[in-house]
């Protein structure tokens, strides 16, 4: 009965909140604080993440899958690649005693790269490459991540169900409809969004968006001031 209940306060309180995003009632100043204040937040996640991969590039080049030694050197080894040609010419033969015209054509594989070589057991293996990620890198992500959020819940309220599709697995719309609010719910991003936007004004939000036009279609499309309001967003 809850559950019934819960369904119907998403279908008809929450969408009867679905607005366009707001007009800027805020000061820029505050705007411009905000931004920092999530680009300072976002340049620690980036630097706590360059140093990850740091060390796990460096754990990986230095100790033997294999064996667990640390003895290990770097090498160039012969991989297999692709090669085509081919040949013509005259030949002379001291055992045929006579001289003849050589064609044909050669095809094959190879490739040269530098791997990493246990000197103790004798294994090689690819050399890590490393990684590394942008702020702006990590601003791509928190939208995109943001977009998701919405979408999720949009996608549940708007959901819709056909008894004869037998590609249904569902019993019910109301069935089908309780599992996408279940999954819209328990996003793990949700605690990620919320600890950078929580406190933020939705006139920020729109401002992240600033240049990336396709997701600020979506976010303009699943947009919802109830679910925006549960990140702790202020609108």
């Amino acid at each position: 009965m809850f559950q019934k209940l819960n369904n119907l306060l998403h279908k008809v309180f929450i969408k009867s909140n679905v607005t366009d995003t707001p007009e800027s009632t805020i000061d820029e100043s505050i705007i411009i604080s905000e931004i920092r204040q999530i680009s300072s937040k976002l340049q620690k996640e980036v630097d706590n993440t360059n140093d990850y991969y740091r060390k796990t590039r460096e754990k990986i080049n230095s100790t033997c899958p294999a064996c667990k030694g640390k003895n290990v050197t770097k090498r160039f080894k012969k991989f297999e690649g692709k090669i085509n040609g081919s040949t013509h010419g005259y030949s002379s033969s001291a055992l045929t005693f006579g001289s003849g015209y050589l064609s044909g054509s050669i095809s094959g594989n190879f490739d040269t790269k530098e791997i990493n070589k246990c000197n103790d057991c004798e294994n090689e293996w690819k050399i890590a490459k490393l990684l590394y990620q942008t702020i702006s890198d990590e601003k791509d992500n928190q939208k995109r991540l943001l977009v998701y959020y919405l979408n999720n819940y949009y996608d549940a309220e708007n959901v819709t169900y056909d008894p004869y599709d037998v590609s249904e697995k569902y019993n019910s719309l109301e069935e089908k409809q309780t599992e996408l609010f279940d999954i819209a719910d328990n996003n793990p991003t949700i605690p990620y969004l919320k600890n950078y936007f929580s406190g933020v004004h939705i006139e920020t939000i729109k401002e992240l968006f600033k240049n990336d036009e396709f997701r600020y279609k979506m976010f303009k499309q699943y947009y919802n001031d109830e679910h925006i309001k549960n990140l702790g967003i202020i609108i």
